[in-house]
């Protein structure tokens, strides 16, 4: 299709290697990219690795012909990482549809000691005039220049209903050792006896943090992976936020930050990566793996009570940078400025 069509079309396709029906981070912000820009008048289709059932405008690990034919038809592309089986196409040059990349995680994992080939490889796919990442903190890793791009939530789902009564504590992610629950069952062990804590999630480790609980004493209640609705009602329904996640990985930006934020709870993080940027200056972060400072957080911010008025201004600009059409309308400026740099 010859680029002036392309650009009548307004067609984009957003090439992300996890989506759903996989649950997570980088699966839950396509897709409200994918539907916030489709709102706009966008025709959207997402390319995945990821296996799972027919749904519109969704396409599941393309043949290599198929592939090119999709992003050969785009106006531009939109990468969530990078992934080198999907975007080959565009790195080897055989496809020189405009491209923009924006990263949600490093390049390498943390469980490596050296970059390989592999990783070396997606250093130099990335586009030097067009890569973004979701944390400065993250961008401090990276071989290229970078523009910053926020996470968007859902501000039609995440939101405080004023006056209605909260309690207790909250965390949501997946049951692995890299989320820090276990040291976050052993910190609300020295808090009052009644101090409960809701999960959502789900994950491997479930079982040993569940008997963790038990041994320390701490009511615990699993209530297993949830949709984002479910989530949104369960962070206006409690007082305390608790993202307790180790150095290793680290985190880059977690949605479930911003989400809490807007819902109303209060905050408590670990100093993680790019964490405290996803918190926002206005909260509460301890030390990776600070027990007693993870207990004393929690037990001043379940004190401190509901938001007062000016705590809720304070984190309001950090917030509506995050919202749905604030966050739109800086990807559709990207992806302008993308295709004015063919």
């Amino acid at each position: 299709m010859p680029t002036e069509a392309r650009r009548r079309v307004r067609r984009v396709v957003i090439l992300s290697y996890a989506y759903l029906p996989s649950i997570g981070g980088i699966e839950r912000v396509t897709q409200i990219l994918a539907e916030g820009l489709a709102a706009r008048g966008w025709e959207v289709t997402v390319v995945t690795a990821t296996p799972g059932g027919p749904a519109p405008g969704v396409v599941r690990n393309p043949g290599w012909w198929k592939l090119a034919r999709l992003l050969r038809s785009a106006s531009v592309v939109v990468e969530s990482n990078v992934s080198l089986a999907l975007a080959w196409p565009l790195v080897v040059g055989i496809v020189r549809t405009p491209r923009i990349t924006v990263l949600h995680a490093p390049l390498r994992a943390a469980s490596r000691n050296s970059p390989r080939l592999r990783d070396r490889i997606k250093a130099a796919a990335l586009p030097r005039r067009s890569t973004y990442v979701v944390s400065r903190w993250l961008g401090d890793q990276l071989p290229v220049p970078v523009r910053f791009m926020p996470n968007p939530y859902d501000d039609s789902l995440f939101y405080p209903v004023p006056g209605r009564r909260r309690s207790g504590l909250l965390f949501v992610g997946r049951l692995v050792g890299a989320k820090g629950l276990d040291i976050a069952v052993d910190a609300i062990s020295t808090l009052r006896p009644d101090t409960r804590l809701t999960v959502i999630g789900a994950g491997p480790e479930e079982g040993i943090l569940s008997a963790l609980a038990e041994t320390r004493g701490v009511r615990v209640d699993f209530l297993g992976a949830m949709g984002p609705a479910q989530i949104a009602s369960e962070m206006r329904a409690h007082e305390v936020l608790v993202i307790p996640s180790s150095a290793s990985p680290p985190e880059v930006y977690p949605l479930v930050a911003i989400e809490g934020l807007a819902s109303g709870c209060r905050v408590v993080a670990t100093n993680s990566g790019g964490l405290p940027e996803a918190v926002g200056g206005t909260e509460r972060i301890v030390e990776v793996g600070d027990v007693r400072g993870l207990s004393r957080a929690l037990e001043e911010s379940l004190a401190d009570g509901p938001l007062r008025p000016e705590e809720w201004d304070a984190r309001a600009p950090h917030i509506q940078r995050h919202a749905l059409e604030n966050v739109i309308g800086a990807y559709e400026a990207a992806i302008t400025d993308a295709m004015l740099l063919r």
